[in-house]
């Protein structure tokens, strides 16, 4: 009975952060008035692998495709392309395909191999049954989180197409299990009895040979140590026109116009996190325009500020609720209803 208390304290203990965490991130979407998340971890339990409805079967069809070829094709590994976005989406994908690249399924195998072959050559026999029952453990833990992450994909909508992050998701598993390949060796670098090392070969060659599987999947990448990152110069040339935009806004809403977005989003999310926390919708599409006039001053009706952060675009829909057909800088709501631009004493 003892030890049964003690096993359900120390489970309580180890699961109170999480819960905690779950709770906070649900008061924090109820603060802000979101109603679901497809991030929420209530979703991702009561979410199952059901068939999806008639309307929503080939975007789900195509998420599933795309999360298939991610497991089995992704690189994960190329520091030096990661250093120049955002996060991973599947328009990116092109730039991570090694011919020598390895995969989450590729390194998964590659990590049950050297299991198997460490609990074989390294571990005492005696532990051999624990070292196998725990290598079954960490593939059910696997295979879960990869589960889950396919939930969480599945459940949501046309962004979900983007399969955005995926891989820094991917890392946060991949690393630790790779690295637990490391502790199985440690029982063959014990020392003797008198001090001196007590490595045997198969210890060291599998040692090697994971440090060799490490160096050829994620290879040091120091450009960042010494060279100081775009972005940040970026921020800086932002930071006066985003916080104007800021204060205009209040507590209304912000619509960006950004047709020349880059092919992986990341000027519009960047723009995004810079008007944060003001609610930012970024309109990529350039036939927003093409649409009657009844239906874009419906779809512009809940913004109070207009951006226009890239002029030279000849927009014809665009007069008879701004003025003009060249819009550009910024545009707040006016006292009609109609956007008017910034004078130059204003900006």
């Amino acid at each position: 009975i003892r030890r049964v208390g003690l096993l359900t304290a120390a489970s309580v203990l180890v699961l109170l952060p999480a819960i905690v965490a779950v709770l906070a991130w649900h008061g924090q979407r109820d603060a802000m008035g979101i109603q679901s998340s497809s991030v929420s971890v209530a979703d991702i339990v009561t979410r199952t692998p059901a068939a999806p409805s008639a309307d929503r079967e080939p975007l789900v069809a195509e998420i599933d495709r795309r999360y298939r070829e991610v497991l089995l094709h992704q690189q994960l590994g190329k520091e030096a392309q990661s250093w120049n976005y955002h996060s991973f989406t599947y328009a990116l994908m092109p730039l991570y395909k090694d011919s020598h690249r390895l995969s989450y399924v590729g390194l998964c195998v590659a990590v049950a191999v050297l299991w198997l072959v460490a609990v074989t050559v390294a571990v005492p026999h005696a532990l051999r049954r624990r070292g196998l029952l725990l290598g079954l453990g960490l593939a059910v833990v696997v295979s879960g989180y990869a589960g889950m992450l396919w939930f969480t994909y599945r459940g949501g909508g046309e962004y979900a197409l983007q399969l955005s992050s995926v891989l820094r998701y991917l890392h946060t598993l991949a690393l630790p299990l790779f690295l637990l390949v490391f502790v199985l060796l440690t029982p063959g670098f014990a020392r003797s009895r008198v001090g001196q090392p007590a490595a045997s070969p198969a210890a060291a060659a599998l040692f090697a040979s994971a440090l060799a599987l490490y160096a050829f999947n994620e290879p040091p990448y120091l450009r960042p140590l010494f060279v100081s990152p775009d972005y940040l110069q970026l921020r800086t040339q932002t930071d006066e026109v985003t916080t104007q935009i800021r204060a205009l806004a209040g507590d209304g809403k912000v619509w960006v116009f950004l047709p020349n977005d880059t092919p992986n989003e990341f000027m519009g999310r960047f723009l995004q996190f810079q008007l944060s926390p003001v609610p930012t919708r970024i309109e990529r599409s350039p036939d927003f325009w093409s649409a009657s006039n009844e239906e874009i001053a419906s779809a512009l009706g809940g913004y109070v500020v207009l951006w226009f952060p890239v002029g030279g675009f000849l927009i014809s829909g665009a007069e008879p609720l701004l003025g003009t057909d060249a819009p550009a800088g910024i545009y707040r709501r006016g006292l009609e209803g109609r956007f008017e631009p910034l004078t130059a004493a204003e900006e």
